[in-house]
């Protein structure tokens, strides 16, 4: 999480303290970006938040309680651990790809 965390605070300039919790509140505008299929199909995280930000869209953060979990087990144990972080890191890096190559270098907003 810290990890992913200093990746979409350092690629967008601005705080991002949890972007693994998939807990996110968003507006019709998002809604209507993500349907158009621009969402990520497997774990919506930093990738999503990082294309939310670098799309123009606002983003902030709300401090939120969460509480331990009553039954059930995380989808993140074991060797998904190993392929959720190698999921995300492509992910990221398509994102950050795709950044690039529609906003070279010197291109302003």
């Amino acid at each position: 999480m810290k990890l992913f965390a200093a990746i979409a605070s350092s690629a967008l300039g601005i705080r991002i303290t949890d972007p693994t919790t998939g807990f996110q509140a968003l507006n019709s505008r998002v809604m209507r970006y993500f349907a158009v299929d621009n969402y990520p199909s497997d774990y919506p995280d930093a990738d999503a938040i990082m294309l939310l930000g670098f799309r123009g869209f606002r983003l902030r953060e709300v401090p939120v309680v969460m509480k331990a979990r009553m039954a059930g087990t995380s989808m993140h144990t074991g060797a998904k651990t190993i392929l959720y972080v190698f999921k995300m890191f492509l992910s990221i890096l398509v994102v950050l790809l795709r950044e690039r190559i529609l906003k070279p270098r010197g291109a302003t907003s």
